[in-house]
């Protein structure tokens, strides 16, 4: 019918916040992302520590755009990347990839704070405004002339609510070039086993329509078998993490992770990939809630496609891209 009701519903949100109508369980997060700039309430020098594991220094420089260093493409990591232990590992992923594509990009590490997509969605217009000045100001000032992120939501969030900022890509979107260029060379799924089905994340595709691209970087991935579930497209099914729903458990006869996962069961598939942080984290709980461990696993797009690059192929390339973009 046309009727766009997610903006009446942050509408009434609002009034709600306003009128000090919080659920206790979401006043501490917010209260986080007030002082600290993120709802787990870590400390702003600790947001760039994913960088400091050993091994991935070994393999990936990143540069922190503090002054000190600059770069052409800006990697927004925003705040469940930052400090999420499991989800780390998206950030590691996505670096690897830029690099190997020749990418000279940096991240702002302590002077970014949450894209505060979360917080406009529950209704804090005020705290939201905040976090967005901070990060406009930040952004300006690395220099960098285009943004890339792997999580929809800040992605939503740097493209429809910033103003005054670089051009802003998803890393589906990135790869798919990169592959389609001949940057990126995946090699090809050993187990045949594997069977592969995409989760569209609410705010990569209804919201913003990129349904090809994580797409066409699957099919680029020899050998790789991929099923598409009942609901998909513009018709998927949202895993149910949205908003602060991480923080938040509602009252729910079934939860919509663990119902999304038995479409991808009953679309014949035993991997899950999607492109999203916050699906990541809930479509994992949503296996282990419905039991399927060890029959379903779940992957995001840039760490498949990050274990299927072709090292011997990248190292021989990146070398005249560095600065590429």
């Amino acid at each position: 019918m046309l009727v766009e009701y997610i903006d009446k519903i942050v509408d009434l949100r609002r009034g709600m916040v306003d009128e000090g109508k919080v659920p206790q369980s979401l006043q501490k997060p917010l209260k986080a992302l007030e002082s600290r700039g993120n709802p787990y309430g870590k400390l702003d020098k600790k947001r760039a520590d994913w960088v400091k594991n050993k091994e991935f220094q070994q393999s990936c420089e990143v540069k922190i755009l503090n002054g000190n260093h600059t770069a052409d493409t800006l990697y927004f990591v925003d705040s469940i990347t930052s400090y999420d232990d499991r989800i780390q590992s998206i950030g590691r992923a996505t670096s690897r990839i830029l690099r190997r594509a020749g990418t000279n990009f940096g991240i702002l590490g302590a002077a970014e704070k949450d894209s505060g997509h979360e917080v406009r969605r529950f209704g804090e217009e005020l705290l939201f405004m905040a976090l967005r000045d901070h990060n406009v100001e930040a952004i300006q000032a690395s220099g960098a002339w285009r943004i890339v992120t792997a999580d929809p939501h800040a992605y939503n969030a740097l493209k429809h609510d910033y103003r005054n900022v670089p051009p802003v890509e998803h890393i589906s979107q990135f790869i798919a070039r990169e592959v389609k260029a001949g940057t990126l060379r995946l090699t090809p799924v050993e187990d045949h086993s594997k069977v592969f089905t995409y989760h569209d994340p609410c705010y990569l595709g209804r919201h913003n329509q990129i349904y090809d691209a994580p797409r066409e970087v699957l099919d680029a991935i020899p050998g790789l078998k991929r099923v598409e579930m009942s609901r998909c497209r513009d018709r998927s099914f949202c895993c149910g993490g949205g908003g602060l729903a991480l923080f938040y458990e509602p009252k729910e006869d079934q939860r919509m992770g663990v119902k999304r996962v038995q479409m991808a069961a009953e679309a014949g598939a035993n991997v899950i990939v999607t492109a999203c942080p916050f699906c990541m984290v809930n479509i994992e709980d949503a296996i282990k809630v419905a039991g399927m461990e060890g029959k379903m696993t779940a992957i995001d797009l840039a760490e498949l496609v990050e274990s299927r690059t072709d090292d011997r192929f990248v190292s021989s390339v990146t070398a005249g891209l560095v600065g590429h973009a």
